[in-house]
């Protein structure tokens, strides 16, 4: 069959050329729609490379440890099975001296998309013909796949020998540092190797506790920023984990001195985003000296457009005093900034925030922690912050407050925020606001200040209204009534509605409102 004639079997979409049928891929992965791409790719064979290749390039860097199974029920011919694969993400599969094997999850189908010259339908008909399998045959693995045809590498011992192979291609590394040894084992890795490739533009490192209850652990931070320094790094992602902690004044220790030296040694100056999560359940409160607490000098590379210290909760366990120490001097084009555990009644560290405004900032996110004072301090406190944001940032665009779980509080906390707090943000072209855990209800006060919201910021397109469980349904169609450019809102656990049929009332108010759920 020539190719005039194969090309006239072919709908419009399949007869695109490649670098466009690659752009929609890319296009479908960028809306994090994974599963209509995965799906493109069985249509036909024509869109079958362009989309499995984006769906590899852009999958997770956290790899799925795979097995084989020998006594499958549905083997074929006496074959292995390769199980523990998921959907769309890449897994790996442990061999006796070799480096591990690379796998990717597609959706299983009973026929195979045919061959261009079996094709004479349309791309629905086509679709119809494939069939899903079974559910506990509804992932198979394409594989294995050549080391450098990745784009994202997991590191862990089990894949270290994938480094020589695959880190000069790779755009995204995740590491994860179990014990001391297993860092120093990654680490001393990529520093044979070269260190990080120039074209890396994602790392993110995992840190389990059992390395910060070493003595050793510190370490391991002095040679990541070591290898960061002198990367090329876009993002850096470092989470730091504290589930079941038994020496807490070593990892106190540990996590300061770590930060430190991460931030002051490790910054490369390609940075755009720096991220700092975990340590939710752990306090530094009394753990930490003193003079660990003063303000540190961070050479904050210019190009840094997102900042993020994502580190505690709403419980008020340190971590914000000691986050606030890095605040002084951020570049002047930092356009988002997340603090987290800040506590609002501490004066050095609302003295901190304040002078780490700057007024290119167009993101703002505050958890704020939970006040051991006075309510009227801590309402003082989240005033005087505001009051500073509206001066300092007049470009800002997305504010998010999120309140610890003790919410507002008395009917005289709601109308101070009404008369005086609110109507500040009218300066502003606030377009997402958050209102989390702020304990909204039914009750009146709630209302006018929901009321009080929107006549201060009419031209509202996404509002957060999560951890607010006594909120009662009929609040909520007011406020998507009262906002007619809202484009996104996300809603609480409603604690006697069910949330699908409250969502079915809201779409028919504004069928073009895109609805989140709080998890």
């Amino acid at each position: 069959m020539t190719t005039t004639k194969l090309q006239s079997h072919l709908s419009p979409l399949e007869s695109l050329p490649v670098h466009i049928l690659e752009s929609i891929s890319q296009l479908l992965t960028d809306r994090f729609d994974r599963a209509s791409l995965l799906r493109l790719a069985l249509a036909s064979p024509a869109l079958y490379a362009p989309a499995v290749a984006t769906a590899i390039h852009t999958a997770s860097y956290l790899w799925q440890a795979l097995h084989l199974e020998h006594d499958a029920p549905f083997r074929v011919a006496g074959r292995q099975v390769i199980r523990g694969a998921r959907e769309g993400e890449i897994g790996y599969l442990l061999r006796p001296d070799q480096p591990p094997a690379i796998y990717f999850g597609m959706p299983n189908l009973k026929v195979l998309p045919p061959r261009v010259e079996q094709l004479p339908w349309n791309v629905a008909r086509a679709r119809s013909a494939l069939s899903p399998m079974p559910r506990f045959q509804r992932v198979r693995v394409i594989g294995p796949m050549p080391p450098r045809s990745l784009r994202s590498l997991y590191l862990a011992d089990a894949t270290l020998g994938l480094i020589p192979a695959a880190l000069s291609t790779a755009r995204h590394v995740r590491c994860k540092f179990d014990t001391t040894a297993s860092a120093r084992r990654q680490l001393d890795a990529l520093t044979r190797s070269g260190g990080f490739p120039p074209m890396l533009k994602t790392l993110f490192v995992q840190f389990q506790r059992t390395i910060m209850e070493e003595s050793a652990g510190i370490a391991v931070f002095v040679h990541l920023a070591a290898l960061t320094a002198a990367s090329h790094i876009r993002r850096l992602v470092i989470a730091l984990d504290d589930h079941h902690i038994s020496r807490p004044d070593l990892i106190a220790d540990c996590v300061a001195n770590g930060i430190t030296e991460l931030l002051v040694h490790g910054l490369p100056r390609s940075l755009i985003s720096l991220k700092l999560s975990g340590l939710v359940e752990f306090s530094v409160l009394n753990r930490v000296a003193k003079d660990e607490l003063d303000v540190v000098a961070v050479p904050w590379p210019m190009t840094l457009k997102s900042l993020q210290f994502d580190l505690g909760s709403t419980a008020g366990r340190g971590m914000g005093a000691l986050t606030s120490r890095f605040l002084a001097n951020l570049p002047v084009g930092l356009t988002e900034l997340r603090l987290s555990d800040i506590l609002v009644t501490d004066t050095v560290v609302l003295d901190r925030i304040r002078a780490s405004l700057v007024p290119s900032l167009t993101s703002l996110t505050v958890i704020l922690a939970e006040a051991f004072a006075p309510l009227e301090v801590a309402l003082h406190g989240l005033h005087q912050l505001v009051v500073a944001v509206v001066a300092a940032c007049p470009a800002l665009n997305k504010l998010n407050l999120v309140l610890s779980h003790s919410g507002i509080g008395e009917p005289e906390t709601w109308a101070f925020l009404m008369e005086h707090t609110i109507p500040l943000l009218a300066d502003l072209p606030i377009k997402d606001l958050g209102l989390a855990g702020f304990q909204l209800s039914a009750e009146a006060m709630s209302t006018q200040f929901l009321a009080t919201i929107v006549f201060t910021l009419p031209q509202l397109e996404a509002l957060n209204l999560s951890n607010n469980r006594d909120l009662r349904p009929g609040l909520v169609f007011f406020l998507v009534r009262a906002l007619p450019s809202l484009k996104r809102l996300t809603l609480p656990t409603f604690t006697d509605s069910p949330v699908s049929e409250v969502v079915e009332q809201l779409l028919k108010i504004n069928p073009r409102l895109h609805i989140e759920r709080e998890y």
